[in-house]
């Protein structure tokens, strides 16, 4: 596997074992309601924003051979993807855990 793969490899492994064990749980009407896509979209832009100041102070960079070549506003596009799993697999938790507390 090339190492631009190996971040977005491994979110997707925790995503599945996520869902693996939420499966039986998981209210899916809560990935299609209002609320959550407005709340993805607000974290997806936070984390673009604080991206972009982080590269813009040299305090992050995307070397050439750890990611795809390719650049959209100075992110490789396995890192927008990476915001939209990362937001899911915190839901996930969060819905998980939210519900052992509440039984």
């Amino acid at each position: 596997m090339p190492v631009s793969f190996s971040y977005l490899f491994l979110e997707l492994a925790v995503l599945a074992t996520i869902l693996t064990f939420a499966w039986d749980t998981l209210e899916w009407q809560l990935f299609l309601s209002r609320q959550f896509i407005f709340k993805v979209i607000i974290l997806f832009f936070l984390w673009l924003a604080l991206d972009q100041l982080a590269i813009f102070l040299n305090l992050w960079s995307f070397p050439q051979g750890g990611s795809l070549r390719m650049r959209f506003l100075r992110l490789p596009p396995e890192e927008y993807l990476l915001f939209v799993i990362h937001t899911m697999i915190c839901a996930l938790l969060v819905n998980l855990f939210s519900r052992a507390h509440r039984q």
